[in-house]
């Protein structure tokens, strides 16, 4: 299964790829720095094979390499002729599915970035049809917006709604990126945890009618903290307890200009300059003052740190959150794509078929078989479902709403979570609340209204199966007492 990373251009898109997968593998700046589509894969051993344009044989190269294929560098040149870079490495996270970093959308490109791009003879607009290319061939997104929907964003949804990408919140999640610079706050104020205020604009998000159709669900995460977190070494920790050791309001003053924290010789401070910068460069402001006030609090061991780190980023519950979503579901949103190119297949047209009456008769067949899964397999069938409810052609109340796309397994998919009932929920209890719900069913008035009877069948279908799989349950216990 293929996810692809995407937004506007300097959304932050490689940071987060960086932080998902555990390592400094995508270069990064504050300008946009990524030009070449990367596709990251899990393998034991770490491999790049770049592939080029022009058709040419496909080259390896090791690990170091990957910057001068996919990223221009500070003088503004880079590798035009590259199409895309397979990235193959032990990213223990990626076992669920491949990672697809890409250029971005977006013509407000900086003054920079646009001469680097004429100067590597390539255009914004190519960039961003590189980036809808990509997108297309994908099976599932991560859309990156900054702290918000902002007018360019709304122009990556109108991409995102496009026929090519009839994205869903099946195969849609969101993530507000670079949440660590709102740790300044207003008037230099720092906030107490950023991640508080960036999960009220997720909420916000999310509950608007027209991105709720869109998102599953929309995660606020300090990406470069989590990403620092990871590729902290010794010498970095032990900078931070130097700094924790430091008044923590005179830090955070220190810590509020970022350039005068980076480069000027506070007497105050225990690092010099030298080390100063590149530990806020890669940190930022917001991630020391975490680090150190973690180290305070009695957290000293650079293991433990990282960990803290990574959760206090909300990284954690955004890996988790992607693995249940996606992971649970990769055979079945893949094998949805694989339908969706069998429904558009032309078996009359000479391309697949030819003039043999008996090659389309196999091909009909073959096809038929493929068709009937969908139709019969219940696992399709709500997937099909909660996309007909999403994109707006059944009508249900809040709660019903709610209620469907539990049981279709979008909050977990064992027996007590489509329930919406507490994993440590007793067998009795499980069975009477089936049964309850498939008896309201049986007799709901949404069978009544359009699209309403066949949603009503599948829910019926989903909480027949729950109570059988309780009672199989209960007669294998009692089989071993």
């Amino acid at each position: 299964m293929r996810v692809a990373v995407a937004g506007v251009v300097s959304s932050g898109k490689s940071t987060l790829v960086n932080a998902l997968v555990g390592g400094e593998l995508m270069v990064t700046g504050l300008n946009p720095v990524t030009f070449t589509v990367s596709v990251l894969r899990h393998a034991d051993e770490q491999a790049v094979t770049v592939h080029f344009r022009d058709g040419r044989p496909s080259e390896h190269h090791s690990m170091t390499s990957l910057a001068r294929f996919t990223a221009r560098t500070p003088d503004g040149r880079g590798c035009v002729d590259a199409a895309w870079v397979d990235v193959h490495g032990p990213f223990p996270y990626l076992r669920w599915f491949d990672l697809v970093d890409t250029p971005g959308f977006g013509s407000q490109f900086e003054a920079d970035a646009l001469a680097a791009l004429t100067a590597l003879g390539l255009t914004a607009e190519g960039v961003s049809a590189a980036t809808a290319a990509q997108l297309s061939r994908a099976d599932a997104v991560l859309a990156v917006l900054n702290a918000g929907v902002s007018r360019s964003d709304a122009d990556l949804l109108a991409r995102f709604r496009g026929n090519d990408l009839a994205l869903s919140p099946v195969t849609c999640v969101g993530v507000l990126t670079k949440v660590e610079l709102a740790w300044l706050g207003e008037a230099g104020r720092p906030v107490g945890d950023p991640l508080v205020r960036a999960r009220k604009t997720a909420e916000r998000i999310a509950a608007d009618p027209d991105m709720s159709r869109l998102f599953h669900d929309v995660h606020p995460v300090c990406s470069k903290v989590a990403a620092a977190a990871v590729a902290m070494g010794d010498e970095e920790y032990t900078d931070l307890v130097s700094l924790a050791r430091t008044d923590r309001a005179l830090l955070e003053k220190r810590l509020r200009v970022h350039r005068a924290f980076a480069t000027s010789p506070y007497g105050d401070l225990p690092l010099p300059p030298e080390r100063r910068g590149p530990l806020v460069q890669r940190f930022s402001p917001y991630g020391i003052a975490l680090a150190t006030a973690l180290i305070r609090e009695g957290v000293d061991t650079p293991d433990d740190l990282r960990a803290e780190l990574d959760r206090r980023s909300g990284m954690a519950a955004l890996r988790q959150a992607l693995v249940r979503h996606f992971g649970r579901r990769r055979d079945l949103i893949k094998l949805g794509r694989i339908l969706d190119s069998v429904h558009a297949m032309d078996v009359d047209g000479p391309d697949i078929c030819g003039k043999d009456p008996r090659t389309r008769a196999a091909v009909r067949n073959a096809l038929q078989q493929i068709t009937d899964l969908e139709r019969d397999e219940l696992a399709f069938v709500e997937l099909r479902t909660l996309r007909r409810w999403y994109e707006g052609e059944i009508a249900l109340s809040e709660a019903e709403a709610a209620e469907l796309r539990t049981a279709m397994g979008e909050q977990g998919a064992s027996v007590a979570e489509r329930l919406g009932l507490p994993p440590v929920t007793v067998l009795a209890e499980m069975e009477r609340t089936a049964l309850e719900r498939l008896g309201h069913w049986r007799t709901s008035p949404v069978a009544n209204q359009p699209g309403g009877r066949a949603l009503v069948q599948v829910m019926e279908r989903r909480y027949e199966q729950l109570c059988h799989r309780v009672r199989t349950a209960r007669a294998l216990l009692e089989e071993q007492e």
